[in-house]
């Protein structure tokens, strides 16, 4: 699941794209091995941030480097194996 806003802001001039996207994965209700999963990808400004020298890149941009570590992300086995992927 995914959802989340994207806005176009000016600030001096300068024209950005302010952003806060959430994806996330539900889990398995009752059981603790596979939980509710959360990342976010949220802008911030100079000013909320005075250490950045940039303004955040378009949201295309980050929407693409989201997606890749997304995609990397995967259940991988255990050892000893999860107990609700153990056959009975």
């Amino acid at each position: 699941m995914q959802g989340g806003v994207v806005m176009k802001a000016e600030a001096k001039g300068i024209k950005y794209d302010v952003y806060d996207v959430y994806s996330g994965y539900s889990g398995w209700l009752g059981t603790a091995v596979l939980p509710y999963m959360l990342v976010e990808m949220q802008t911030v400004n100079m000013q909320q941030a005075t250490e950045l020298k940039h303004y955040p890149p378009p949201y295309e941009q980050s929407k693409e480097r989201l997606d890749v570590m997304l995609k990397s992300m995967r259940w991988r086995p255990t050892n000893p194996p999860m107990s609700e992927f153990v056959k009975k």
